[in-house]
């Protein structure tokens, strides 16, 4: 195996974990995406970041589709938080 193949491995342990501690080991359901997004809303007020700053939903996407597998800002989140907000990715 690979040092890039081990990397990659362990991205996606990480990010199993992350996923897990978030929903309480819960399978997918209807709700699951809403109570990840409870929760990281939670999280974002413990660190007291309000709704109402510039971006607070872009962050929140990014984070959820940081735990969906899509590690590479540039070439998977950015595009595709654009792409849902209907905007122009300026990178």
């Amino acid at each position: 195996m690979t040092n890039e193949q081990k990397t990659t491995c362990t991205l996606k342990r990480q990010n199993a974990k992350a996923s897990n501690e978030i929903t309480g080991g819960r399978e997918n359901g209807s709700n699951c995406k809403k109570d990840i997004e409870l929760e990281i809303t939670k999280y974002l007020r413990m660190l007291s970041i309000p709704a109402s700053v510039n971006g607070y939903k872009y962050l929140k996407q990014a984070i959820i589709l940081y735990m969906d597998g899509k590690t590479s800002l540039k070439n998977e989140v950015y595009p595709k938080i654009a792409e849902e907000n209907h905007v122009n990715v300026s990178l």
